[in-house]
């Protein structure tokens, strides 16, 4: 059998975080075998015992101190991996694809360690294409929001956007600003920045469309990197609990409960699990859930200019030939036609009480497994095994109550 040049290509799809690249994510990996037989290679050969759909953990280790939330210990435990996920990119004789979406979040000469790193496993001339999928402001600011709030962090609402705002209002945009969230979101800087990397052959864009399923972004994105012919149409993906979503007010709620937990001295790992707890059994069974998060009537005008700027510049360069298009620079414009007004005082509270309920009741006692070292190896049936039985969970039993 004849052998291509190894690898043929190599395709590194940038996030941004928020505009569907989990979903993405989940969709290769469900095609992994389909992407096999069209030689294409999706490589998480790095993980050992751990479970992932992307490549963003061993990026960790390529740059340390190049993602402000990742500490220098688990950065250093992490550079085996990296170097194992470069070793099966230079084994593979074929395209490749990798996916770590946190990587729009690095200054410009963390991500040409990264590139550089990729582009010396491969043959020179090797194609290095970089794919963005970028989603207009009107939707990012409220989701990057309610991630931090699930994340634990209780800043406010108002004082997380006035933040962004300010930082907006003087920082340079184009260059390698301070702040990691317009170093990632405005998008023509973005598209810039990775595109004067010597590495880089190319550079594309896809946008999120404003209106229409999930299945249309990936059509998209599946027509940027070339992969339009491993399927006429994407499977269904689930929501596991992890990834319910939740409301303007349950968002306000969660943060309150955060904030308190924080001010009480409650363990980080004790209060992101009440975290997942108040979210999956006190928010989503409620059938009056409020409004949706979206950005503050206030606030609407200004974000809606900066996301029109956005909008054109990103037209011109695609114009100017700077990169490739896939969907219309207009979907990175904002749309507040139909936006739900901001959340009532009564709403909120309502949320606020769901989640007490929750946390009024017995806590689970949880004996979790002896911790595991990041370190690249085989799936192993004893990995594959810990992969899905993290920990153990013990519910308190009731005075009187038989066996359970």
């Amino acid at each position: 059998m004849r052998r291509c040049a190894i690898p043929s290509r190599v395709v590194v799809h940038i996030g941004t975080q928020k505009s569907g690249s989990t979903y993405l994510q989940q969709v290769v990996v469900a095609l992994r075998a389909p992407l096999r037989e069209a030689g294409w290679c999706y490589p998480l050969g790095w993980m050992g015992r751990h479970v992932a759909i992307n490549q963003e953990r061993p990026t960790y280790g390529a740059v340390p101190g190049g993602y402000s939330w990742v500490p220098a210990g688990r950065s250093a435990t992490l550079a085996g991996a990296w170097r194992t996920l470069c070793a099966e990119v230079a084994a593979h004789p074929g395209p490749v694809l990798i996916s770590a979406e946190a990587l729009a979040t690095l200054r410009t000469t963390d991500a040409a360690v990264v590139l550089a790193d990729l582009a010396g496993t491969c043959p020179p001339g090797t194609p290095l294409e970089v794919v963005i999928t970028a989603r207009d402001l009107g939707r990012i600011m409220p989701s990057a929001w309610q991630q931090h709030v699930r994340n634990g962090r209780g800043e406010t609402y108002a004082g997380y956007l006035q933040r962004l705002i300010d930082e907006r209002r003087h920082a340079d945009c184009d260059g390698d600003v301070v702040a990691g969230f317009w170093r990632a979101y405005r998008i023509a800087g973005l598209a810039q920045r990775w595109a004067g990397i010597a590495q880089v052959s190319a550079v594309r864009l896809v946008t999120v469309p404003r209106r229409g399923d999930s299945a249309v972004l990936w059509h998209r994105f599946a027509a940027a990197v070339g992969l339009a012919g491993i399927t006429a149409e994407p499977p269904v993906i689930g929501r596991d609990a992890a990834n319910i979503g939740i409301t303007a007010p349950e968002a306000f709620a969660l943060a309150a409960v955060s904030r308190g937990m924080r001010a009480a001295g409650v363990p980080e790992e004790t209060a992101a699990e009440r975290r997942f707890r108040v979210v999956r059994s006190g928010f989503a069974a409620r059938e009056q859930r409020g409004p949706l998060l979206a950005v503050p009537e206030a606030l609407r005008g200004v974000i809606a200019d900066w996301a029109d700027e956005d909008a054109h510049d990103c037209a011109a360069m695609w114009q100017a030939g700077a990169i490739a298009l896939t969907g219309e620079p207009s979907d990175l414009q904002c749309d507040f036609s139909d936006a739900p007004a901001d959340p009532t005082t009564e709403e909120v509270l309502a949320a606020v009480g769901a989640a007490v309920a929750v946390l009024s009741r017995p806590e689970p006692m949880i004996t979790r497994a002896p911790a595991v070292t990041e370190q690249p190896g085989p799936p192993t049936l004893r990995r594959r095994l810990a992969r899905w039985v993290p920990f153990r969970v013990h519910w308190p039993r009731r005075r009187g109550s038989g066996p359970r």
